[in-house]
């Protein structure tokens, strides 16, 4: 993100081992957009993997599989391979990246990422969340 010119932070959790991420394309101007993710993925125990999760492979019918490819590796490498163009974009609204780690375990970091985010930060006019949500999407005003 640095390479792009992007303003990022981690806001760390309360141990020091995990981190939220929120970063900012574009000018500090108020309204935009933030696309919202969780980085970690249900635990793997006891599932019947017949292959290592954690390593991507394709499946030959079109589809890659691995852990976390759907919920939400995918929707975060799609925004994140966007931040090339986005960052020469004469944009007049920021586009937001907020990150939460323990998603999966309780939402355990997404409180203090929307507390960073509030105290230091622009809002925002829109959130787009990429969780898969049983494949359909969910729109609330």
């Amino acid at each position: 993100l640095a390479d792009y010119g992007v303003t990022a932070e981690r806001v760390m959790s309360p141990c020091g081992t995990k981190a939220n991420l929120i970063a900012r394309i574009g000018p500090d101007a108020p309204g935009g957009v933030m696309l919202s993710g969780h980085t970690d993925v249900v635990p793997v125990a006891g599932q019947p993997w017949s292959s290592d999760p954690f390593t991507l492979r394709d499946g030959g019918d079109g589809r890659l599989y691995g852990r976390g490819t759907c919920d939400m590796k995918g929707f975060i490498a799609c925004a994140l391979a966007m931040v090339p163009t986005w960052a020469k974009a004469p944009l007049k609204q920021p586009i937001y990246f907020g990150f939460s780690y323990d998603e999966e375990i309780g939402c355990v970091g997404a409180p203090s990422l929307i507390k960073r985010f509030y105290e230091h930060y622009s809002t925002t006019a829109h959130v787009i969340v990429g969780e898969p949500t049983s494949m359909q999407p969910v729109v609330a005003q």
